[in-house]
């Protein structure tokens, strides 16, 4: 059985990642290209606490989505 990246060549695409964050605030859905790093620098960056970011669970995620 063929896969989609056995169909359509991505050659100039560029690899990502999705993730899914939580804080004391709220949830936080992250795109970023591969080689982005997601640590201390990149939460100032955008004006959050890093010590406070965590990974979410997979069942909040599941609950914002509502399946």
């Amino acid at each position: 059985m063929k896969t989609l990246i056995d169909v359509v060549k991505f050659e100039k695409a560029p690899y990502i990642k999705n993730l899914f964050y939580t804080d004391k605030k709220g949830y936080y859905y992250v795109i970023a290209k591969n080689e982005t790093v997601v640590e201390k620098t990149f939460w100032k960056g955008i004006n959050l606490k890093p010590k406070d970011m965590r990974f979410a669970k997979l069942e909040d995620l599941l609950g914002i989505l509502s399946c």
